[in-house]
C-alpha cells in the first residue's frame, strides 16, 4: 500500500491538472466543452475516496498518528471543496458569457 507521501503526490498531480485546464480555458476564453473539466473533478473525487480508504487502512494498522490522520482527512476535504469551487467559478463565467451574447 502506498504511503501518505505518495497519496499526496497523486492528489497534487490531479489538482494541478485541473488548474492547468482551467487556466488554459480562461487564457483562451474558451469555456466550451466543460465535460473535460467535469471529468477532472470526477477523477479528483474518485481519488479522494481511494485515498480516504488508504488512510483508514493505515489507521487500522497503526501506521499513522491521530494528529496526522486529522490533518490528512482535512486536506482531502479541503481539496474536494477547492475543486468544487473551481467548477462553480467556471460555470458562473460560462453563464456570464452567455448573457453577454
Amino acid at each position: 500500500m502506498k504511503d501518505q507521501k505518495e497519496d499526496f503526490k497523486e492528489l497534487r498531480n490531479l489538482i494541478t491538472s485541473e488548474f492547468d485546464l482551467v487556466a488554459s480555458k480562461f487564457s483562451k476564453k474558451d469555456l466550451s466543452k466543460l465535460e473535460d473539466l467535469q471529468e477532472k473533478i470526477d477523477d479528483i473525487k474518485k481519488s479522494i475516496k481511494k485515498l480516504d480508504k488508504n488512510q483508514v487502512a493505515r489507521i487500522k494498522r497503526g501506521d499513522s498518528k491521530v494528529r496526522t490522520n486529522l490533518l490528512f482527512m482535512n486536506i482531502l476535504f479541503k481539496t474536494e471543496q477547492i475543486s468544487n469551487n473551481v467548477a462553480e467559478i467556471i460555470n458562473f463565467n460560462k453563464e456570464l458569457l452567455k448573457s453577454r451574447t
